[in-house]
């Protein structure tokens, strides 16, 4: 056997679950078999490092995180180094898992960037009221049924919900700032 470095493709939407980026993407992304597969060589004498290639829009604040501190145990464990290329899209989620590179390099087209988190919600009362569909929830706490299409969010409600993105958006600023030796301010300047 020979030693090699090993290539990790992180293509399409960021996701613990299969099916949904297999259906609203062009690009599979397999969450489970990339974290075995980081785990693997974690452990293989043969290997001597990963290209990271990340095309990908960004996805989920979870399983973005999940790859992160999975890539960063690999670094802590092996020692050996990880490089990242950006392909056409790195954004968001890609950006944020990326941050566990000791370099990374990409094409002058590339489309990156976006350090920032977004929750979305929909509020579906007005076509509802047209349809005359009711929503009744039943729960066992007011913000319990809190993000229902069917009713308009609280005030209070924003602001849980806004918490929430905030504390993520922290998060992301921290591991941008500590993966590119920069400041939490230079970092919110540049996001």
């Amino acid at each position: 056997l020979y030693d090699y470095g090993a290539l990790i493709r992180v293509e399409g939407t960021i996701s613990e679950s299969i099916a949904e980026t297999a259906v609203l993407s062009e690009s599979f992304y397999d969450h489970e078999y990339i974290l075995d597969y980081i785990d693997f060589l974690a452990y293989d004498d043969y290997n001597r490092g990963i290209l990271l290639y990340i095309n990908s829009p960004g996805g989920s604040v979870y399983a973005s995180d999940e790859l992160y501190l999975a890539l960063e145990e690999y670094k802590e464990l092996t020692e050996r180094p990880i490089y990242c290329y950006y392909g056409p899209t790195a954004c968001s989620g890609g950006v944020y898992v990326s941050m566990a590179a000791d370099n990374i390099c990409a094409n002058r087209n590339t489309m990156t960037g976006s350090i920032g988190v977004i929750m979305q919600t929909y509020d579906l009362t007005g076509l509802y009221d047209k349809l005359g569909i009711v929503e009744n929830n039943v729960t066992s706490g007011d913000n319990k049924a809190m993000g229902s299409s069917g009713e308009k969010l609280t005030d209070e409600q924003k602001d849980i919900l806004q918490s929430v993105v905030d504390e993520s958006y922290n998060q992301f600023v921290e591991i941008v700032a500590e993966g590119r030796e920069m400041s939490t301010e230079k970092v919110k300047e540049l996001a």
